[in-house]
């Protein structure tokens, strides 16, 4: 790896700097060039997943001090995600190989109404291979990524043992997802 690659340790390095003196969520969107400048290391996935990485979710690097987690996603055959937010965590989607579609979803009703949601779809856009987007608390989103497909996703916390929503437009439903169960199953 050359000697100017932006590394791992760097990142978090950095993101506890950053978060500690912008705060949420500031520093999260000044973390996004960050994550970017990770997406610049060629090595990045074979430095931490080898030569041939299993295809998957594999947690690459967690910092404790700021509870942040770098998780990087193999995938052999694309697929759309349910429109969902994560919970109390925020999260920064960043394209290593290929690219995400991604949509950003508004909610119109006031979220009172247990199971029901209304939303519109508010933007949609290719997440380039070396490109990153933020997601705050609460921030509705679905993404759609072809075969073949790397990405990293970092987050603020263990979104995979959070409950987040998941809405069916169609629908206007919401639901309650509790990952941490959905990961025993």
């Amino acid at each position: 790896m050359s000697q100017s690659a932006y590394t791992l340790p760097e990142f978090f390095a950095d993101a506890r700097r950053i978060l500690k003196e912008k705060g949420i969520p500031a520093g999260v969107h000044e973390l996004r060039p960050h994550v970017e400048r990770l997406l610049a290391n060629p090595a990045l996935f074979r430095d931490h997943l080898g030569d041939s990485p299993a295809y998957g979710m594999h947690q690459i690097g967690y910092d404790p001090e700021s509870d942040i987690y770098a998780l990087a996603y193999v995938r052999e055959k694309g697929r759309s995600s349910a429109v969902h937010d994560h919970g109390p965590h925020w999260v920064i989607y960043a394209s290593y190989t290929n690219y995400t579609n991604m949509t950003v979803w508004k909610r119109r009703d006031d979220g009172r109404r247990e199971g029901y949601a209304e939303l519109d779809k508010a933007q949609e856009f290719k997440l380039t291979a070396g490109h990153a987007v933020a997601f705050l608390r609460g921030d509705i989103h679905s993404i759609n990524y072809p075969d073949q497909t790397c990405y990293l996703r970092v987050t603020g916390g263990d979104v995979e043992s959070a409950k987040t929503l998941v809405f069916v437009p169609a629908k206007q439903t919401v639901t309650v997802e509790d990952r941490a169960l959905a990961q025993r199953s």
